[in-house]
């Protein structure tokens, strides 16, 4: 943004699709290069191997999470300090999180590199599957450092509001991983380790050209390390205003690793193709729900830079404009991929068998995605004003709603209808975040003047 005066004066709907829409296109290509390593899998190497990639995926999602929980904890701790026009603070705030980053990162690749069989075989690996699995995971493990620290520079540009340039980071990026992955899988015919080193070469990419931007001073965060001084107290603030984002990180890739598991207890002939169709679904429905996750990342951008400037009415604001947007494009997808779920997995696979459980199961996860939505958006508000522990309570919530039923429901009706868990959770755990939310609010308007605006009661939208 021109101005980050925009943030604290400029109607609130107009700012927030600003932020969003950047980070909404951003994400979106970003995440296709996900889809294409599905596609370029399951077509040019084949069903097994894309087996053995949803037996990783949930390890990606842990790799994802730590670089999420650091980059979301410091995005909204420098949204704050540039909020309340302390450059200096921010920039100490980015250093040391990334500092911090890499050394968590270093240390989970020593501890993956040298387990990494286990883990795979522990995640539900068969002989069959397992040397995909080994070949995608291990240039994955070993690059992990690279991973983390590109998503919290990416997060980092996003704080300031630099949306635009995030953009066209996540835009080149995304085009140089489908470009690798065509290069490396059908050119040089190197298998399923290809998409995992092209993943790591387009992560590269970005990270260098994120960091060249820091030091050419055309944002307000440079890593300079003049009068630099490392706080743990700062680690400790990052990590805590992270937590919740880390957690519904980890319980996405927990529930998979559970689906994976019943799948193989089932020892239904069909296991492997039922494990292709879940992660087929998997990889949709991570792509799908990036925009609502940048609607989310937006909303802490905003709400975390007005509530650092003392501007309350405009957080609770953004809160209401952030629901509305999620709301509009999670019923318009619904309805669009309930019409078109068979031309969409035909992108993947031929297999008529694997067409139709991949279309059954998706059937019943889709339904709750607009639930999904809005309760992603209440986490992100509730963290971008430091109530940390009511987005922790509502990530909790899901997690536990979401794993009791996926083990009843297996128990009692199979494993052919383990996906009604998803639908019937996301519905439950966005009641009980509403009413929990709007339970808070009342508390906060009778007993503290938190929406008391300094110079203004109008805010407008």
């Amino acid at each position: 943004m021109k101005n980050n005066n925009e943030m604290v004066n400029k109607s609130i709907f107009t700012v927030y699709m600003k932020l969003s829409f950047p980070i909404i296109f951003g994400m979106s290509i970003q995440g296709l290069y996900g889809l294409f390593d599905a596609i370029f899998i399951t077509r040019y190497i084949g069903t097994y191997a894309m087996a053995g990639f949803s037996i990783f995926f949930p390890v990606l999602l842990i790799i994802s999470a730590i670089g999420v929980m650091f980059g979301t904890g410091t995005a909204v701790l420098v949204s704050r300090h540039l909020g309340a026009s302390n450059n200096g603070d921010a920039n100490q705030v980015a250093i040391i999180s990334l500092i911090s980053g890499l050394i968590i990162s270093l240390f989970f690749t020593l501890v993956g590199l040298i387990n990494l069989d286990s883990i795979l075989y522990a995640l539900g690996a068969t002989e069959d599957i397992i040397s995909y699995a080994y070949d995608y995971a291990y240039p994955l493990i070993l690059c992990m450092p690279i991973l983390i620290i590109t998503i919290i520079a990416g997060d980092l540009l996003r704080a300031e509001g630099k949306t635009k340039q995030m953009f066209a980071i996540m835009l080149t990026a995304s085009v140089a991983n489908i470009v690798f992955d065509a290069l490396f899988i059908v050119v040089l015919k190197m298998g399923i380790g290809g998409a995992a080193i092209a993943t790591i070469v387009a992560n590269l990419i970005a990270l260098i050209w994120a960091f060249l931007l820091f030091r050419s001073h055309h944002t307000a965060i440079n890593l300079s390390l003049i009068n630099f001084n490392f706080k743990i107290s700062i680690v400790i603030s990052v990590l805590i205003l992270g937590i919740p984002t880390l957690i519904s990180n980890l319980s996405y890739g927990t529930i998979i690793f559970l689906v994976n598991s019943l799948i193989k207890e089932s020892g239904l002939d069909n296991a492997g193709s039922l494990l292709s169709a879940y992660g087929i679904i998997f990889r949709i429905l991570s792509f799908l729900i990036l925009p609502l996750i940048a609607m989310m990342a937006a909303l802490q951008t905003l709400s975390s830079y007005n509530f650092g400037a003392g501007k309350y009415l405009r957080s609770l604001s953004a809160l209401k404009v952030a629901c509305l947007i999620s709301c509009i494009y999670s019923i318009i997808l619904t309805l669009s991929m309930f019409l078109s779920f068979d031309l969409v997995f035909k992108i993947f696979t031929d297999d008529p068998s694997l067409i139709k459980e991949t279309t059954d199961i998706a059937s019943s996860i889709f339904i709750g995605l607009a639930f999904l939505g809005l309760t992603l958006i209440f986490i992100g508000f509730f963290q971008s004003i430091g109530e940390v522990k009511y987005a922790t309570f509502i990530v909790l919530s899901k997690i536990f709603v979401q794993l009791a039923l996926l083990w009843f429901i297996y128990k009692m009706f199979g494993v052919e209808n383990m996906a009604l868990s998803f639908v019937i959770t996301d519905i439950s755990v966005f009641v009980l975040s509403l009413i929990y939310l709007r339970n808070k609010i009342n508390k906060w308007r009778r007993n503290t003047d938190i929406f008391l605006e300094n110079e203004n009661r109008n805010v407008a939208l």
